[in-house]
């Protein structure tokens, strides 16, 4: 698995919320609900691209609690739709991990990335987020925020 670097200038994301382990395929169903509400959304920058942003808290370490956000780029903030809530996320370095779209092996291949192929090349991660990237084709783009002065 080879990353690209990129640099993504800052963007909001708009979309409905889930805290917990995901232990009962909870992140499945919030998509399923986030669907049928994603017309309720202004500003859209597309409407074939979606975003999984993973949010790492205190909790997480310690008992593996995180924050996901299925979501999608608005332009900008408008009217932000009763129980969505919105994510801004600022300019930052990433590697770009392409990986097969089966959303069942993320967790896996998400492992495999932060114990692997980040070290593997040179790679620092920051922050204590990273996302998913859905464009409607058979793949996923696995967003990993990572140091500036590194590779790239």
């Amino acid at each position: 698995m080879i990353p690209e670097i990129v640099f993504k200038p800052g963007f909001y994301l708009v979309g409905i919320k889930y805290e917990g382990r995901n232990e009962n395929e909870e992140i499945s169903e919030l998509w399923k609900k986030f669907n049928l509400r994603i017309s309720e959304i202004k500003s859209k920058v597309s409407n074939n691209e979606r975003f999984g942003l993973n949010i790492y808290g205190e909790k997480f370490l310690a008992t593996g609690e995180f924050t996901y956000l299925a979501a999608v780029a608005v332009e900008k903030i408008e009217e932000v739709p009763e129980g969505m809530a919105v994510a801004a996320l600022d300019p930052a370095k990433y590697a770009v991990f392409t990986l097969p779209g089966q959303r069942e092996k993320l967790p896996k291949l998400i492992h495999d990335i932060y114990c692997r192929h980040l070290k593997k090349h040179g790679l620092k991660p920051v922050g204590n987020y990273d996302f998913e990237f859905y464009t409607g084709k058979d793949l996923i783009y696995f967003y990993v925020p990572i140091e500036y002065g590194k590779r790239g």
